[in-house]
């Protein structure tokens, strides 16, 4: 899970800070898996996980839904939740640098 896609997630959250720290792709990589490992779901962490190659290669919503047995509809509501989510925690663990 070290080695993930990290530029096609920084580019889904907003990065609103211009800091070096911020622009850091180390500093981003550990704000994030330390998002994803203590304050995600496992349906949660298994969604963000898949659809962003966190674990292996991507996958597409439709790939992860029969993986995990949901519906597709339900994929995309918990993938849009936890990205809200992970921004709001990037958001605030970046303004206080």
């Amino acid at each position: 899970m070290e080695s993930f896609e990290k530029e096609e997630l920084k580019d889904v959250l907003i990065i609103k800070n211009d800091s070096k720290e911020v622009a850091d792709d180390t500093y981003f990589q550990e704000v994030v898996l330390e998002y994803i490992n203590n304050k995600m779901d496992n349906i949660e962490k298994s969604i963000i996980k898949y659809r962003y190659g966190l674990c292996g290669q991507k996958m597409t919503q439709r790939e992860v839904s029969n993986v995990l047995g949901v519906p597709c509809s339900y994929i995309d509501r918990v993938e849009k939740r936890a990205l809200i989510k992970m921004q709001n925690y990037f958001d605030n663990k970046v303004g206080g640098i």
